[in-house]
């Protein structure tokens, strides 16, 4: 532990807040945990979890989840994403921004675009950016973010005979539409 005089942005639950000639003693740690990497500043005394955004230089990394539909060509999709990152003005060419597909969700895939910004009071209006450009993007490319869960019925011969059974004009005598006894005939009305 030593003593130094620095002048870094820190987060501290939701606040984000320059500090400026901070002279605590400290240890200097890395916050992989978080999920940004950030190095942060461990005070002597006990505080709240505290992240330093700017503790070695002013480059912020951004992290812009995306979840597109099942049948999108993924290579297509990262295209996009690198291309959007690298078009917006505030987005650094070093470190160079990526794309990497997290998962196969339920019902997405979902990707997370990597970009870095050398000003963290941009961070908002970024990523704000990046994420209508990618919305614009999409809609040019025909990719789709999935919302909800989409069903996909693959037999409709199966559904039309469901259907069928239990619609309130199948009077074949298979089901009254709402899951009770088929209704009777009476003199050309329906009786119950």
């Amino acid at each position: 532990m030593s003593s130094h005089s620095l002048s870094i942005w820190a987060a501290a639950g939701t606040a984000l807040r320059e500090q400026r000639d901070v002279c605590p003693h400290f240890s200097e740690r890395r916050a992989s945990a978080l999920g940004d990497d950030a190095p942060f500043v461990a005070p002597l005394y006990p505080v709240e979890k505290v992240k330093n955004w700017t503790f070695r230089n002013n480059i912020r990394r951004l992290a812009i989840p995306v979840s597109v539909a099942y049948g999108c060509d993924p290579r297509k999709v990262e295209a996009i994403l690198l291309n959007v990152a690298q078009d917006n003005r505030d987005v650094l060419t070093t470190p160079q921004p990526f794309v990497d597909l997290e998962e196969f969700g339920v019902s997405s895939l979902n990707f997370k675009l990597y970009a870095f910004i050398d000003d963290i009071t941009k961070t908002t209006r970024t990523r704000t950016d990046l994420r209508m450009t990618i919305l614009d993007a999409f809609a040019r490319a025909g990719i789709i973010i999935p919302f909800g869960t989409d069903v996909t019925i693959r037999n409709t011969n199966w559904l039309r005979e469901v259907v069928m059974e239990y619609s309130p004009d199948s009077y074949a005598g298979r089901g009254s539409g709402n899951g009770g006894p088929a209704p009777t005939q009476v003199s050309g009305s329906v009786a119950k």
